[in-house]
């Protein structure tokens, strides 16, 4: 009986052993276990073999991986961007060429005289056209002074048949005029004598001919007149005058004036 208790505490110290160090094959612990287990048995008498313990399989250990033992990635790292040093253009600023201004002499032209109208001036609101008056010693139709007496002083208006001219006076001082002016020939003459306005129309057409009369200054029987016509063909007896010499005689002679035909 003590005997077997002897060896069921000897088996319980080795199993304690064996759990605190376990044996690894081949190592030291491995002849130490067997020799207390040997020693153990010799000591048993020959009271039956004693229990082999039982053997754990020890697990395999994985040694951690350290960064010594880690492959070693190079980094390459990229060299910085060479910037192109920055070349300024100069600014080249073309000088400025001057042209000299050459001022054109101004030359006047010389007035030209018209030897068959006077120049005319704007009237009154009635819209007859005002020629300013043309002296003998400026018009190339200046009268003699033979001819001058052939119109009486009292007329107002003198026509010449013969030079085809006519013109404005005051007692017997020329105020308008001398101006070219067309008479009627023929059968068709204007007729001579001495004369008084009796009527105007501006816009007179006529009953016989049905042809326009512009600015009509009646003064003799028949339908003689003053009035705007045409300067290159004859007349039927009226005295025609360009438009605007009827548009002033139309302005200035009245009824009642005196109007001297020769």
């Amino acid at each position: 009986m003590l005997v077997q208790l002897a060896a069921l505490v000897a088996l319980t110290i080795a199993v304690s052993a064996w759990i605190a160090h376990p044996t690894k094959p081949g190592g030291d612990n491995a002849g130490a276990n067997t020799g207390t287990t040997a020693g153990a048995g010799a000591a048993v008498p020959s009271g039956g073999p004693a229990k082999a313990s039982p053997r754990r399989t020890p697990s395999r250990r994985t040694e951690p991986t350290t960064a010594a033992s880690r492959p070693r990635t190079s980094h390459t790292r990229a060299a910085p961007p060479i910037n192109a040093p920055h070349t300024k253009t100069p600014h080249t600023k073309a000088p400025h060429t001057k042209t000299p201004h050459t001022k054109t002499p101004h030359t006047e032209a010389a007035p030209t005289k018209d030897r068959s109208t006077a120049s005319t001036k704007s009237a009154g609101p009635s819209g007859a056209t005002k020629a300013p008056p043309a002296t003998a010693s400026t018009n190339p139709l200046a009268l003699a002074a033979g001819e001058r007496k052939r119109c009486a002083p009292a007329a107002s208006a003198c026509v010449d048949l013969k030079r085809h001219i006519t013109w404005l006076q005051s007692k017997g001082r020329v105020l308008f005029g001398l101006v070219r002016m067309m008479p009627g020939i023929g059968e068709h003459a204007t007729p001579t004598g001495v004369f008084r306005v009796v009527y105007k129309d501006k816009d007179h057409i006529s009953n016989i001919y049905y042809d326009t009369m512009p600015y009509s200054i009646f003064f003799a029987t028949g339908g003689i007149a003053f009035h705007e016509g045409s300067l290159n063909r004859s007349s039927h007896g009226c005295v025609h005058l360009s438009m605007a010499h009827a548009a002033h005689y139309f302005q200035v002679l009245q009824p009642g004036n005196t109007v001297a035909v020769f």
